[in-house]
């Protein structure tokens, strides 16, 4: 039972199912329709509108998720721990929540703001907000440590509020070669990601 907040069109969404139960959320109007329409033919996906950082929001949803997946939400809130301790409110005891945020906080400039962060995060402050929401940390790794350069170059000392497009072209065409270099560059990624386990035993069947 998976619960995904944040989940724009759907793109993921269409990579993790089939699911037993798939619930896409957004607050967007227009991505919640788009979502309605792409999985209308599927009776196990749920949309359904979700503030994360609203306490209301998950009201009625506690405990009902052994999975909640949040991309790149977290540092769009204000009240990321109140955002964080709704997550929890929403998975049952030992489920888990995959948390992806933009990693280092000294990356922070114009293309951050563009995008409407409020933050980004180190590995010990996301580690802190989880543990204070009541997770226990499972795992915790950064990765794309090939775009920490032209993040820093485009949004610290170019302040532009996007990346060219003959730059995405350049740095799409060598994926391939980015993945094969970047677990040996000695310096932390441009993301980060943590699995947190809600405390306690899932008893149900």
């Amino acid at each position: 039972n998976v619960l995904e907040i944040g989940a724009g069109i759907g793109n993921l969404t269409a990579k993790v199912l089939p699911r037993y139960s798939y619930t896409a959320s957004d607050i967007d109007p227009l991505h919640l329709e788009f979502l309605k329409t792409r999985f209308s033919q599927s009776n196990r996906v749920t949309v359904r509108e979700l503030n994360v950082e609203n306490a209301a929001a998950i009201d009625g949803l506690e405990n009902c998720f052994d999975t909640v997946i949040c991309l790149n939400v977290v540092e769009h809130v204000e009240q990321d721990e109140q955002a964080l301790q709704n997550i929890n409110r929403s998975l049952m005891p030992g489920g888990n929540a995959i948390i992806l945020v933009p990693q280092g906080q000294w990356l922070y400039g114009s293309l951050d703001k563009a995008l409407g962060h409020y933050r980004r995060y180190t590995r010990d402050d996301l580690i802190h907000k989880c543990e204070r929401a009541g997770f226990t940390i499972e795992r915790v790794f950064s990765f794309n440590r090939v775009g920490v350069f032209p993040w820093f170059f485009n949004g610290r000392i170019l302040r532009r509020r996007n990346f060219s497009k003959f730059q995405l072209k350049i740095y799409d065409s060598f994926v391939w070669l980015w993945k094969l270099i970047d677990r040996w560059l000695p310096w932390r990624g441009l993301s980060i990601i943590v699995i947190a386990r809600k405390e306690g035993e899932n008893t149900t069947d």
